[in-house]
């Protein structure tokens, strides 16, 4: 049953970090509304923003289920996350320094070195940050977790719902929005995914509760998108953002189905898995710096190739690229430290 599990939880880190792609490639085209494929990548990037709360679920799942003390925890857990991190923060602040000299001559001033370390030296860092919060406050969700408080954990998902869900009113009543901010916030994904991974669901039941959450989410941000962003007649992403009911219900809906589906038997097919999901994070880290190189040195992309295939052959050429990088990083002396 263990084994099951764990194997689910691979499963979904797979899907998550090819989502995540997907959002990146998806998105410069959903912020054009007036592109005559701006309608495919609405429904791409839509359908794809399941990608941080389900690594989130993930970990809420593999670490709230056991109690560490605060030690050994961060010594191993939060190390793992820093060092890769570092190491390519690095190496994107090195490419970012290559191509300001390349186009002016100039060398990037120590504030800005400074900045790259605070805030990072890509956008996408910003979940590495957050991630490294939640793992610091994690040893104090434990304290719940394994006295097996369901009670005050559902009472906190409860609030938490309620949160997310009145602090995205539609547009034009957001001044009528109340926060609460001790319960809002991505700390709700670590709980849902405990409370989720220890709820005996009947297979095909739990199946069909996603399937009908994964699709109302989904349309819910599509045509919400869609309608907000027409009527202000510029992109509005504030129903993409992670911490809304309808992404909730997405990655919830996409949580209960990989979850309850049968195990891949194929020796071929398990160990691609496992060696996809063993470099998730490596993945996520050095996937922009792949996609800028795929964008800029290859025609496979919306202005070239119909975006419905444009955007899925791009994600999925970035995911291999940026997969075969941090499989040889491994391979290297030491590499295993830093390729995540």
């Amino acid at each position: 049953m263990q084994s099951t599990k764990i194997e689910s939880l691979d499963n979904l880190r797979v899907l998550a970090t090819f989502a995540v792609i997907l959002v990146h490639v998806s998105h410069p085209l959903t912020e054009q509304i007036h592109h005559q494929s701006w309608w495919i990548a609405n429904l791409y990037d839509s359908s794809a923003r399941f990608c941080v709360p389900v690594f989130l679920m993930i970990s809420g799942t593999l670490l709230l289920n056991k109690q560490e003390s605060i030690k050994p925890f961060l010594s191993k857990r939060f190390m793992r996350i820093l060092i890769p991190f570092l190491f390519w923060n690095t190496v994107y602040l090195l490419v970012n320094q290559y191509f300001i000299y390349r186009n002016t001559g100039q060398y990037i001033h120590l504030n800005e070195i400074i900045k790259a370390y605070l805030k990072g030296a890509s956008f996408h860092f910003w979940y590495v940050y957050m991630i490294l919060g939640l793992y610091l406050f994690i040893p104090f969700l434990t304290v719940w977790t394994t006295l097996n408080k369901q009670n005050q954990i559902l009472y906190f998902l409860g609030i938490w719902l309620i949160t997310i869900t009145i602090s995205y009113l539609p547009y034009k009543y957001q001044q009528y929005s109340t926060e609460f901010p001790y319960f809002s916030g991505y700390v709700g994904y670590l709980l849902l995914g405990y409370w989720l991974s220890n709820q005996n669901i009947e297979r095909k039941t739990a199946q069909l509760l996603g399937f009908i959450l994964f699709v109302m989410g989904i349309s819910i941000t599509y045509f919400a998108t869609l309608w907000v962003s027409l009527s202000q007649n510029s992109f509005i992403h504030q129903y993409y953002d992670y911490c809304t009911l309808n992404v909730a219900m997405t990655s919830v809906g996409i949580f209960l189905i990989i979850k309850n589906l049968p195990i891949v038997s194929t020796s071929f097919l398990k160990e691609l898995r496992n060696a996809f999901a063993k470099f998730s994070y490596g993945i996520y880290l050095v996937h922009i710096l792949v996609l800028d190189k795929i964008v800029s040195l290859t025609p496979i992309d919306y202005t070239y190739i119909n975006p419905a295939i444009g955007i899925v052959l791009t994600t999925i050429l970035c995911f291999l690229i940026s997969f075969f990088i941090i499989s040889i990083i491994n391979r290297l002396p030491f590499g295993n430290k830093i390729s995540g």
